[in-house]
């Protein structure tokens, strides 16, 4: 009884919190900077990994490429990613570039960095933290985290795209039943991933297992919504459709809405859960009080600002309710002299 209390509470705090801070506005936000990010993104990441491919066991840029368009297929619409990824991985992985490296690369920086600078806002902002940092603190934070990101993206894509025929390679026969544990150690280091954003994003940080439900959450929606996002968009697509041109990237921009907005819900469930139940999140009741009363401090700093404000003004005089309004015009009481 105390458990299903408990799962009530957090569920409508979690609710709650989602409706307060706009969820889907922010979500918006996060897949519009998103959208703009990408070209850049896969410009710039293709082009290192055009450059340590060659050390993984997929033995040419054709079945590297061929890999990832297969990888992209299991999320994105086979239009966007023969229309979008498809051509600029061609013009990238044609050959070893410099100009891709050096313009390219400081293009994805700053187009990535500044989606990274509003996806870590906005889960501020579900965490119930936002303006703990400086503008400038968040920017260089961001742009960390993101060349990060990046750097570990090149290093591990063609290793993540291989890995099925690495372990197949490098495991005797009689142990080959680990290749079908390949995809759930995927999901499980994915889900690690998202749980240590949460934990780095907030400027108050609790215990990082404490972001473990939020990331369980946004895995379950982005793995079942992207399966049921790609069938109903491709039967859309495939039927005669208004869009027309604007179809593929329209379908691109709304995966990643359900991205963002999967990211955004888990981090509203996160703070629901610290807030009804710290034990739950791995915190004492000292830190829950300590990331409480910070998350809430700036509204209440601002609320104190508004009431000393208020103080300052004369007090305006309380009229008598029983007294009747005076509706009259005021006469001028000053004598007159006679002459």
């Amino acid at each position: 009884m105390l458990a299903g209390t408990v799962g009530r509470r957090i569920v409508w705090r979690t609710i709650t919190g989602c409706m307060t801070y706009r969820v889907g506005g922010l979500a918006a936000e996060i897949a519009f900077f998103g959208m703009l990010a990408i070209p850049p993104l896969i410009f710039g990441l293709a082009g290192v990994v055009g450059f340590i491919a060659r050390a993984y066991p997929v033995t040419t840029l054709e079945t590297f490429q061929n890999e990832v368009l297969a990888f992209s297929g299991k999320f994105l619409t086979d239009d966007a990613v023969q229309q979008l990824i498809a051509p600029t991985l061609a013009e990238v992985l044609g050959g070893r570039r410099f100009d891709v490296i050096s313009i390219g690369f400081v293009i994805a920086l700053w187009s990535g960095s500044r989606a990274m600078s509003v996806l870590v806002d906005t889960v501020t902002i579900m965490y119930g933290m936002s303006g703990e940092r400086s503008w400038i603190r968040q920017r260089l934070f961001a742009f960390g985290v993101y060349v990060i990101a990046l750097l570990g993206g090149a290093v591990l894509l063609p290793l993540m795209l291989a890995g099925p025929r690495i372990v197949d390679a490098i495991t005797p026969d009689a142990f080959t039943w680990l290749g079908d544990l390949y995809w759930p150690i995927v999901v499980v280091v994915t889900t690690a991933a998202v749980a240590t954003l949460y934990h780095v994003a907030v400027p108050l940080r609790d215990r990082w297992f404490g972001a473990i439900p939020g990331a369980m959450f946004t895995m379950v929606v982005w793995i079942a919504g992207s399966e049921i996002l790609r069938r109903a968009l491709g039967f859309a697509i495939g039927s005669s459709s208004v869009f027309g041109p604007l179809s593929t990237p329209i379908a691109l921009l709304l995966w990643l809405y359900l991205i963002a907005m999967a990211i955004l819900i888990g981090a509203a469930l996160n703070a629901a859960v610290a807030s009804v139940s710290p034990e739950l999140a791995g915190l004492t009741q000292r830190e829950a009080d300590r990331v409480l009363t910070s998350a809430s401090g700036k509204t209440e700093k601002r609320r104190t600002s508004v009431s000393l404000e208020d103080d300052s003004a004369p007090p305006r005089p309380v009229e008598d309710p029983t007294r009747p309004h005076d509706l009259t015009i005021e006469h001028d009481e000053t004598p007159t002299q006679h002459g």
